[in-house]
């Protein structure tokens, strides 16, 4: 299995058969393979709301980041389209496996292709699709940002990074599920929601807490939803959503 394994990455690595590294990445990163399954990175071109999105607006600038395997120029089908943000899409550049710092402490196996780490690797790929100007050439001289997540996160002088929130530490590896704005454990730790009523009014705050850029951020088009929820004299829930 080992042997043939091998000869699958030595094939992919000379021919660059992106669909076949990819294979090869899940087979012997299973358990990472199995939270990234589970990402929206993985749905980033299947999911619902970027579904609609597109067929509204079908541009290959969108495709570009949700289908970044495939031609941004065309629909995106097959294991570019089902596996959006794929493990090569972040990893392999230039042919070469390339991560950040390793957890392992020196424990680590010894890996059947060669390891380039790099200090500034996730600040580095996060940026790639999560802060980038207008495809409009007018604004684009103008240099405003579409999307601005990583200068909002510099602008406030957090000192944790992209993956102390979005990569959390899991038996001395990342998580690659990427928790984000849909991951509820996550807000609660971003945002802390008070309440006080005021006669028949009840008023509702929010308090930024460990949000180390806007909230929401990313799309223009993103929104924060607040639902509030009262218990009435029969013991009925009435919803209201913000």
């Amino acid at each position: 299995m080992q042997a043939a394994l091998l000869g699958l990455l030595a094939l992919a690595y000379a021919s660059l058969d992106r669909e076949a590294l990819e294979r090869s990445c899940e087979e012997c990163h299973s358990k990472t393979a199995a939270e990234w399954r589970a990402s929206f990175h993985r749905k980033a071109y299947t999911n619902a709301a970027y579904v609609r999105a597109l067929k509204a607006e079908p541009r290959p600038f969108c495709r570009r980041c949700h289908a970044p395997e495939a031609d941004p120029q065309a629909s995106a089908t097959g294991w570019q389209a089902e596996s959006g943000v794929a493990c090569v899409t972040c990893h392999v550049r230039a042919g070469k496996v390339v991560t950040g710092h390793s957890l392992a402490n020196g424990q680590e196996k010894k890996a059947p292709h060669v390891v380039l780490r790099e200090d500034s690797f996730a600040t580095t790929v996060c940026r790639s699709c999560h802060e980038f100007g207008f495809p409009d050439a007018r604004l684009r001289e103008r240099r405003e940002l579409m999307q601005s997540t990583i200068s909002e996160h510099n602008a406030v002088g957090e000192r944790r990074g992209c993956v102390d929130c979005h990569m959390p530490l899991l038996d001395r590896h990342r998580s690659h599920r990427f928790p984000g704005g849909h991951d509820e454990d996550l807000l609660r730790t971003a945002v802390q929601v008070s309440a006080k009523r005021n006669g028949a009014v009840l008023q509702l705050a929010l308090h930024p807490k460990q949000v180390g850029h806007a909230l929401p951020t990313g799309d223009l088009f993103r929104r924060l939803v607040v639902t509030a929820q009262s218990q009435t004299s029969d013991g009925k829930f009435v919803h209201a959503e913000l």
